[in-house]
């Protein structure tokens, strides 16, 4: 044998020694220390076994309680080396063994139920995590671990499949979540059910004591897109859109919210299902302005509507009146219609309000003054007027304290130019004769020409019959005796 052999080489030369590194050994503790146990293994050397790999058990800190001298000890070789002084070392550990023991205790306790164990995260992969439990290696993929963890992370993890041969297990933190919600859920259910149950009871005794025409205080549960739930004690009814307001409503937010106390009439009792009215309990729009509004009341609203007949008139959310166009003005002509744009403010009387049908009726008119109802004037009158506007179409005139009008062809042009703006201009006074008046109507029109011509011919007249006067009288014999002088 050469002198540089190994010890391990020169244990394995040694008659009957058969110990390789990876065998399986049993033997006998001789000496036992704190933290090491020596074993004879039939061994030239004792085997060593260090207590952090005798036990998983980080807790323990000896030997003392776990082995005596004289105990029998099932180890694996796990190394064989010299130290420098020659000496052998054989070192033993029971970690293996106490590994496969647990997996095959594991293995059987998966095949006959579920085993839930807590485990730590090792090492975190992009599809899986490594976990320790008891010195066992668990695998667990992304998909069964229902969220994340770090590092160092304790996790409780449901074994699902066990791998003796290469002494690993697979584990799952998903099935523990979904099987706690399961039977939260399933007590969550049954409580729910006893709750219903007993609330069915109430509701029934509730609803039977309400009949229709009934007042009562609710408060708002719910918003539906078709109206409002309202709930009383245990009872809960619908109340539809159209009882929900006076007004018409697009979206019952705009009444009311969830919370809020309404006091409602029963409308509907069948069949345990109930219906209320909001509606029926308060003032209409209508009825809120008449407390504070009575017929001749001077009033202003905004115009929301065009009809052929008249204007719509908005005087207050949900209180619209018509402005008939027979009450519009004294003036037939008046085109208030043209003149008025939807939007803007305008006022007027109250003329009627009907309180069977909700309805207000106005007058603009009344608020006027009729200056026609003072107008005396015949045609062939001759009147002085103002001008107030000058155009080609002629001449806009103020008489009798009313409008007028002279047309261009009535107009007098004294001069070359046949533009009437080059001989009239507002404020100028016009004397002239009135070629039609119609007080219905409002027309008053006026003649410039007419008067010059008339005022000529009572000039022209006025000449002749003074030129008359003033010519000799002259007989046939005067003019006969003229004539025979020649």
């Amino acid at each position: 044998m050469e002198n540089n052999m190994s010890m391990e080489e020169l244990l394995n030369e040694q008659e009957g020694s058969q110990v390789r590194v990876g065998d399986v050994v049993t033997g006998e503790v001789v000496s036992l220390h704190e933290r090491v146990a020596y074993v004879d293994i039939n061994q030239p050397t004792e085997g060593q076994i260090y207590l952090n790999y005798f036990t998983n058990d980080k807790d323990v800190e000896s030997f003392a309680g776990l082995l005596k001298v004289g105990d029998k000890v099932t180890a694996k070789v796990t190394r064989i080396s010299e130290t420098k002084t020659g000496d052998s070392v054989i070192l033993l550990s029971c970690l293996d063994m106490i590994k496969d023991e647990e997996l095959n205790k594991l293995n059987e306790q998966v095949k006959l139920g579920a085993v839930d164990v807590t485990a730590t995260v090792v090492k975190v992969n992009e599809k899986s995590y490594e976990l320790r439990y008891n010195g066992l290696r668990l695998f667990m993929s992304i998909r069964d671990s229902k969220e994340p963890f770090e590092k160092g992370a304790n996790v409780l993890v449901r074994i699902t499949e066990v791998n003796l041969e290469k002494r690993f297990a697979f584990c799952s933190h998903y099935l523990i979540v979904k099987e706690q919600k399961e039977k939260e859920h399933a007590e969550y259910l049954a409580k729910k059910e006893a709750e219903h149950k007993a609330y069915e009871e109430a509701r029934a005794a509730e609803v039977e004591s309400l009949h229709v025409g009934d007042t009562v205080e609710a408060v708002v549960s719910k918003i539906l897109n078709y109206g409002v739930l309202v709930k009383l004690d245990k009872a809960q009814g619908l109340i539809k859109m159209r009882d929900l307001d006076h007004k018409f409503v697009k979206n019952p937010t705009e009444i009311v919210k969830v919370g809020d106390k309404v006091t409602v009439k029963v409308t509907k009792n069948e069949d345990g299902k109930l219906e209320f009215s909001r509606k029926a309990c308060i003032d209409s729009p209508y009825q809120v302005y008449k407390k504070s509004h009575n017929v001749g009341d001077t009033v202003s609203g905004k115009v929301v509507n065009k009809l052929p007949f008249g204007l719509l008139v908005e005087l207050a959310p949900e209180v619209t009146a018509l402005l008939h166009k027979s009450e519009f003005s004294w003036n037939p002509n008046d085109n208030l219609m043209a003149s008025t744009l939807i939007g803007d403010t305008i006022e007027a009387a109250i003329l009627k309000m009907d309180d069977e049908n909700e309805k207000v009726n106005l007058s603009k008119r009344v608020l006027i003054d009729n200056p026609w109802s003072r107008v005396e004037a015949n045609v062939g009158d001759v009147c002085e007027a103002l001008i107030t506007e000058v155009s080609s179409r002629g001449l806009k005139v103020e008489a009798y304290g009313v409008d007028g009008f002279v047309p261009a062809r009535a107009v007098v042009l004294d001069g070359k130019s046949n533009k009437i703006e080059d001989y009239y201009a507002v404020g100028d006074k016009i004397t002239a004769l009135v070629s039609e008046v119609n007080p219905r109507r409002w027309i008053l029109t006026l003649d410039q020409k007419a008067y010059k011509n008339q005022q000529e011919r009572l000039e022209f007249d006025k000449y002749m019959n003074t030129q008359e006067e003033e010519k000799p009288v002259q007989t046939i014999g005067d003019l006969l005796g003229e004539e025979l002088k020649k």
